[in-house]
């Protein structure tokens, strides 16, 4: 949990408050599930969150183990 959150720290620079309008996040999501996230709130962001958390925690724990 603790490297999710330090790669989701660095993924998330300048948009911490509001992860779900970081150009970044974005794009991976898009990457990952296809579709548009250009329009993406925050109820959006954390339902697909919730929705794929299993998803999501496996590509941060790789984003991780590759950052170094």
């Amino acid at each position: 949990m603790l490297r999710a959150f330090g790669t989701y720290w660095t993924l998330a620079k300048g948009y911490r408050m509001r992860p779900w309008a970081s150009p970044l996040i974005r794009w991976r999501l898009e990457t990952l599930l296809g579709g548009d996230m250009h329009a993406l709130g925050a109820k959006q962001f954390f339902g697909i969150m919730w929705r794929e958390r299993d998803r999501m925690e496996r590509f941060l724990a790789w984003a991780d183990d590759h950052r170094h």
